[in-house]
């Protein structure tokens, strides 16, 4: 008789819990990511490339914001050229909208797309960057290196080149 009363007090019903939301799982998922894109940003800082890798291929893209999204591929971008490896860092800077990067990401953006350009041999492209990065930068320092950057780029650019990309003539005015 006891073990009767043991299965029955198994068998009765549980009282039904309220099932979380989907946006709970992605909240706590965007936690997550959120830690390994820090953790990997701190190791590429520290120039740990190998356990930034490690940090990023912890994350499954397909549950990223679009903000997460962009980190994900500018810290994609800076291991990738870390290794010598432009065109691989210029199709992750690419899908990258800096619009949505915060400000110190959008620097980063722009040293990046600028130094891939370089390293794949556009020069005028990674002037343009480096444009761009100006118009982001507050430090005084910071400014003159970068203007000391463009004047330095253009000035080893043949002027043949400047007349065979017309599209950048405006950007490039008073350069």
């Amino acid at each position: 008789m006891k073990n009767r009363t043991h299965l029955e007090v198994k068998t009765r019903p549980q009282p039904s819990r309220p099932v979380a939301p989907a946006v709970k799982s992605y909240g706590l998922a965007d936690e997550r990511a959120d830690k390994h894109l820090l953790r990997a940003d701190t190791a590429i800082q520290g120039g740990d490339n190998q356990t930034a890798r490690q940090e990023l291929d912890l994350i499954n893209e397909a549950e990223l914001s679009p903000e997460q999204r962009g980190k994900f591929n500018l810290l994609d971008a800076q291991i990738a050229l870390s290794m010598g490896d432009a065109e691989h860092a210029l199709q992750k800077l690419k899908t990258v909208r800096p619009t949505l990067l915060p400000a110190q990401d959008k620097i980063v953006y722009y040293q990046s797309l600028a130094f891939a350009n370089l390293l794949m041999g556009d020069v005028l492209q990674g002037v343009s960057a480096r444009i761009g990065l100006g118009n982001l930068l507050r430090d005084p320092q910071q400014q003159q290196a970068n203007i000391s950057a463009i004047i330095d780029m253009l000035s080893v650019l043949p002027e043949e080149t400047l007349q065979t990309r017309p599209q950048m003539a405006g950007e490039l005015r008073g350069w």
